[in-house]
């Protein structure tokens, strides 16, 4: 089945040419703090002035597992393996639980984190996903830089998506996962998979809640004051 796809247009009228990037809001996740939770940069683009870029990426999410260059700040790149696409749990009209979401667990190949190839119980509770940690050393992964999470939507042979919303697992723990529909859109000399926090961009950035929105799609204008701000509202 095809995803759907978000849209985001920007158009730079700030006078100069501009790098922009976009990144997720942070997803929520049990038993970790919002603070040890990266964001990470899966699109970036050149603009010059009076030109225009479209930001596209799946409405789908998955499931990712890594490790950063080093340790964790502003500007450093998360790598991970091939991102695992997942399905987040439903619920009844009653509220209650009606399909459970995917379930992925870590384990560790030559002293890197993967996703076990084993099928997993479907855990994830409504509107998220799982990924359980098995029997990791908490040490192992301060030591090694690990980062599981979340991955943004990719577009099929377009090298877009890679890792959304990293953080540091612990061993023995079972993480929920649910994505937000929340974007950031700033401009920022950030990689692809660079570390992010909103506070670093907070003067530049944008937020774009598609939650609130009928259309999946918006158009930005960059003004000669530094603001972004939607333009079909």
């Amino acid at each position: 089945m095809t995803s759907a796809i978000y849209e985001i247009t920007l158009r730079n009228r700030s006078g100069s040419a501009q790098n922009y990037v976009i990144f997720n809001e942070a997803p929520k996740i049990n038993d970790v703090v919002s603070s040890d939770i990266w964001l990470n940069v899966f699109q970036r683009k050149m603009v010059p002035n009076n030109g225009a870029a479209v930001f596209e990426f799946s409405t789908e999410y998955t499931a990712v597992c890594g490790a950063a260059d080093k340790a964790p700040k502003n500007g450093v790149t998360v790598t991970v393996g091939e991102p695992r696409t997942v399905t987040l749990g439903t619920a009844e009209n009653s509220g209650k639980l009606k399909t459970p979401g995917s379930s992925f667990l870590v384990k560790i190949v030559d002293g890197f984190p993967v996703f076990s190839e084993d099928h997993i119980q479907p855990g994830g509770k409504i509107n998220a996903f799982e990924i359980r940690t098995g029997d990791i050393k908490n040490s192992d992964a301060v030591n090694g830089n690990w980062m599981i999470g979340l991955g943004s939507g990719g577009l099929d042979g377009t090298g877009l998506g890679g890792p959304a919303a990293t953080f540091k697992p612990q061993g023995h723990k079972s993480y929920q996962i649910e994505p937000v529909k929340k974007y950031w859109i700033s401009t920022a000399d950030y990689k692809q998979g660079s570390m992010i926090k909103v506070a670093a961009v907070a003067d530049k950035a944008t937020l774009v809640d598609f939650s609130k929105r009928a259309s999946r799609s918006i158009v930005l204008e960059h003004g000669e004051y530094g603001e972004i701000t939607p333009q079909d509202e």
